[in-house]
């Protein structure tokens, strides 16, 4: 679902069947894929070509506040193969009005009762 389909290796049998696995986890729990197909997550060093074993999922309400969300290869780590994945997320807080209550600790109640 997120591998580049030229990767053929990967979709043997048994690959296809562990990752039904977590397919219907991720149905079952309601979450979606935010990273976009096909983004570079990996470069193997070994082989030099790039793959996408990494990926972002969100609940379906936080999805829906998801701006953006990529990978930045120029900010890649000295030493590691994985890219840095970024998400942008609009988290503009709601407006909230606010009511002014009495003080009563400021108030003249006039001259002092006995009861």
């Amino acid at each position: 679902m997120w591998d580049e389909n030229c990767n053929t290796h990967l979709f043997t049998k048994v690959n296809l069947n562990r990752a039904q696995e977590l397919i219907d986890a991720i149905a079952e729990l309601g979450l979606h894929m935010v990273l976009p197909k096909d983004l570079p997550m990996l470069h193997a060093m070994v082989l030099g070509n790039h793959t996408r074993p990494d990926n972002a999922f969100a609940s379906d309400t936080l999805a829906q506040t998801i701006v953006k969300c990529t990978m930045l290869p120029e900010e890649w780590p000295t030493r590691s193969d994985h890219f840095p994945i970024v998400i942008k997320v609009d988290m503009e807080p709601a407006s909230h009005e606010e009511f002014s209550w009495p003080n009563y600790k400021i108030m003249d109640w006039g001259p002092s009762r006995n009861f």
